[in-house]
């Protein structure tokens, strides 16, 4: 993954991430407009901090790597749905977006202002999440918006529970 971050000049999430979406077809699928894929993709490859020694983007773009190793098992063959598999590579790529390179536990005891705002509960996760939707939202980074609204839901929920997943175990 280092060789391939060197390789991308330091934008292997992006790369990876843009490469998956065209490899399992989701582009033409969910009709995303690739410029506003692109611009968002880049604007959370941007938010992760490369002083942070572990939770940077090319740790993020490991762990995109590692979900599209196992989504190619055969096993696996036809046991995730397009759906899922967006809400997967969306959830990977941004799990951890704009990480302070502390954990929950120093945010929490050192007062810190995410630790407040979000009542000392999943706090980094939550951070996350809402840092990212909040991109999201904006009407030049929206890839997203030409999903009917159920299916909307339907991702936004999984990502949720997705990235909230290693702090309920």
């Amino acid at each position: 993954i280092f060789d391939f971050a060197e390789a991308t000049s330091n934008r292997p999430l992006a790369f990876l991430t843009c490469y998956l979406f065209q490899q399992y077809g989701l582009i033409g699928q969910f009709k995303i407009s690739t410029e506003l894929f692109l611009k968002f993709i880049v604007h959370i490859e941007e938010g992760y901090h490369p002083d942070v020694p572990y939770h940077n983007s090319v740790h993020a773009a490991d762990v995109l790597h590692a979900v599209s190793f196992f989504l190619s098992h055969p096993a696996l063959k036809g046991y995730f749905n397009s759906l899922d598999m967006l809400s997967l590579f969306v959830a990977s790529a941004i799990h951890d977006f704009d990480h302070p390179g502390f954990n929950n536990n120093f945010l929490i005891a050192t007062g810190n202002e995410k630790a407040i705002l979000y009542n000392d509960k999943s706090v980094l996760e939550n951070h996350h999440l809402a840092s990212s939707f909040k991109i999201l939202q904006s009407p030049e980074c929206n890839f997203l918006s030409a999903l009917p609204k159920h299916e909307y839901k339907t991702v936004r929920s999984s990502i949720i529970d997705l990235v909230n997943f290693y702090v309920r175990h």
